[in-house]
């Protein structure tokens, strides 16, 4: 059975998805986009940016009860740059 994750520490979902999926035995985040859900605001630089995803993908990982130092896999798709 599947459970949604979802936490204030990272931007509401804006379409028809959820930030999360705990699944059991895997979970599963949306694409975060780097925006800082306290503030709304996006950094001005790409390293900057590349770092508000990430913390967004903690932030999400931490609500399920987990912390990112057991992740086994991630994967990263920049956009066409």
């Amino acid at each position: 059975m599947s459970k949604t994750i979802a936490t204030e520490n990272a931007p509401a979902a804006i379409g028809p998805y959820v930030q999360g999926v705990d699944l059991g035995n895997m979970i599963i985040t949306s694409g975060q986009i780097p925006v800082n859900p306290k503030t709304g605001e996006v950094p001005a630089d790409v390293a900057a940016q590349a770092r508000q995803s990430l913390d967004n993908v903690k932030a999400i990982v931490e609500a399920a009860g987990l912390k990112v130092g057991i992740l086994k896999r991630t994967s990263l798709k920049p956009p066409c740059l």
